[in-house]
């Protein structure tokens, strides 16, 4: 994966996907930081996420974007996916929102096009997902974009979930943003 692959910016109704850069510092800091975003997430200290912010910044095998609304331009969120250094065709998918300030849809707009672009321009075959059981509103939106999680029973703890490119159709986002 080249570093000019991990460099295109997207536009998607309402949202914006643009790469993690230095000035996402803040926001990635936010992000780890909220209790609730991260009340399904084995806690960091500040110096393990800094050191993890500066590890996507500068490995080829990370790719991230951080998540916008266009009307306001505030950046809400992070997805990306962590390739595996062992089988390039193989990758993890995260998704992480500030609450209160993500619209309903975000999670789910940003998958569809991140996903769509990663089979299209990337090497990818297999994104895998894996999520809290108790996390039932990043179940519910995987579930949305058929993430198969049939490998794991349901009181599996965690759920994990995987989208095969072979199986994936490009996904038209239709509608908009729901603020709540």
């Amino acid at each position: 994966m080249s570093r000019d692959a991990k460099r295109k910016k997207f536009d998607i109704n309402d949202l914006s996907l643009e790469p993690v850069n230095s000035f996402d510092e803040s926001l990635y800091l936010s992000i780890f930081n909220c209790k609730r975003t991260m009340m399904h997430v084995k806690p960091l200290t500040h110096a393990q996420i800094l050191s993890n912010f500066k590890y996507i910044l500068q490995s080829p095998t990370e790719i991230y974007f951080s998540i916008k609304l266009n009307v306001t331009k505030q950046k809400v969120g992070v997805l990306g996916v962590s390739v595996d250094k062992k089988d390039y065709r193989k990758a993890e998918l995260g998704v992480l929102l500030l609450p209160k300030v993500s619209p309903k849809g975000t999670s789910k707009f940003s998958m569809i096009k991140f996903i769509n672009w990663l089979f299209q321009n990337t090497e990818l075959e297999k994104i895998k997902y894996v999520i809290a059981l108790k996390n039932k509103a990043a179940i519910r939106s995987c579930k949305t974009i058929n993430v198969d999680f049939s490998c794991s029973n349901l009181t599996d703890d965690p759920q994990i979930g995987y989208i095969r490119k072979t199986e994936w159709v490009d996904k038209q986002i239709e509608g908009n943003l729901v603020n709540v």
